[in-house]
């Protein structure tokens, strides 16, 4: 049986980042820490320098004038900014050492639940976006762990989890004896991340919250586990099959977190994601489509459900009936006008334990359609 301690001391034995990051992770918790300090540390390790002084000179900061020196680079990015990169670049090394589609599928997955738990953080006007997008950065980062460290184990647990359409965090606990839930937040403790770090990682899989802890906590909490959510239905791929809980979104209903707000962030992801050019690497684009979609089906859940995927393949929406190009419905009366397609995806079951499964065979439906190519 693997045991959670083993692979932390791996950890301790190997660090994922060289001991500067580690040691300028120690400093950005340190409220008596200064700038200067950042810069000494720097100045050891002309690499990690060098991702610095990219990350001040992207798009994220804006900066009409180029940032030449490292000091004025951690003034821009600040102690926030600096951990923010030091726990990515660290994720993508855990994920990117073994080349896997899985691991590049998971990045994916990580950079888009950042953006937008930040965007969720920010609109609800909470204390700090920058925190909430690293709470989604790493709210998987045991998972990653585990896909560097026990690979072969886990590509198995994967493979089963996708076939047979059990939750991947079902089968670790089966079979590990944790999740990554449990195996992210020790590895959150070891690196001494704030508490609300270590919650967020720890919790980010409960849909019914009651016992969290100090309201902060709570409400990043809350946005990482709808970031979570939507994150993994803006990403659906023809490899993958995406488990969309709706019943998460009730978390936040009575702070008006509704299908106009949420089509909203949608519509903006691309945009936050290309600012991180330059910061973290692979960055992707959702390139526009020139089709225009208007969808009207029975099922409530249904409708708004193909209404975010659609917009996170980027297709543009509209609820005009003369101004779009297709008409997704289900509706006989509606399919009299040429412009309708029958959307009978949705007629199957499936509804598996108050999920919405959104598989491979979306994708294959819409490209049978014409809707998208890829």
């Amino acid at each position: 049986m693997i045991k959670i301690s083993e692979i932390i001391k791996e950890l301790e034995d190997i660090p994922p980042v060289p001991k500067t990051a580690l040691d300028l992770l120690e400093l950005t918790n340190d409220i008596m820490a200064n700038a200067g300090k950042a810069t000494e540390i720097l100045s050891k390790d002309p690499a990690l320098s060098m991702k610095v002084l990219k990350a001040a000179n992207s798009a994220k900061y804006g900066y009409a004038r180029h940032i030449a020196t490292v000091s004025q680079a951690v003034v821009i990015l600040g102690f926030k900014g600096l951990r923010n990169l030091i726990l990515g670049l660290a994720v993508y090394k855990f994920l990117n050492e073994k080349g896997s589609e899985e691991g590049k599928h998971l990045w994916r997955h990580l950079i888009t639940t950042a953006s937008l738990s930040k965007m969720l953080t920010d609109k609800l006007g909470q204390e700090d976006p920058e925190l909430g997008f690293l709470c989604g950065l790493i709210h998987d980062i045991g998972k990653a762990v585990l896909m560097n460290r026990r690979t072969e184990i886990y590509n198995e647990l994967f493979q089963r989890s996708e076939a047979e359409n059990i939750p991947i965090n079902e089968l670790e606990e089966t079979f590990l004896g944790f999740t990554h839930a449990d195996l992210g937040r020790d590895v959150c403790r070891s690196w001494l991340l704030p508490g609300v770090l270590v919650k967020v990682v720890s919790l980010h899989h409960k849909h019914c919250i009651t016992d969290i802890g100090d309201e902060g906590s709570s409400e990043l909490l809350k946005s990482t586990i709808i970031a979570d959510n939507l994150s993994k239905l803006f990403n659906v791929v023809s490899e993958h099959s995406v488990n969309f809980k709706p019943e998460v979104l009730k978390l936040y209903e009575h702070r008006g977190v509704d299908q106009k707000m949420l089509e909203e962030c949608f519509i903006k992801l691309p945009e936050e994601i290309a600012k991180l050019e330059g910061i973290f690497p692979e960055i992707f684009a959702v390139e526009k489509l020139e089709v225009k979609v208007k969808v009207k089906l029975s099922n409530d859940a249904h409708e708004k459900t193909i209404r975010l995927f659609l917009l996170g393949k980027g297709i543009e929406l509209t609820r005009s009936l003369a101004d779009c190009d297709i008409l997704l419905t289900d509706d006989e009366k509606a399919m009299e006008s040429s412009k309708a397609i029958l959307c009978d995806f949705f007629t199957d079951d499936i509804h598996h334990e108050n999920q919405l499964i959104c598989t491979n065979h979306l994708n294959e439906w819409l490209k049978q359609k014409k809707i998208i190519t890829d």
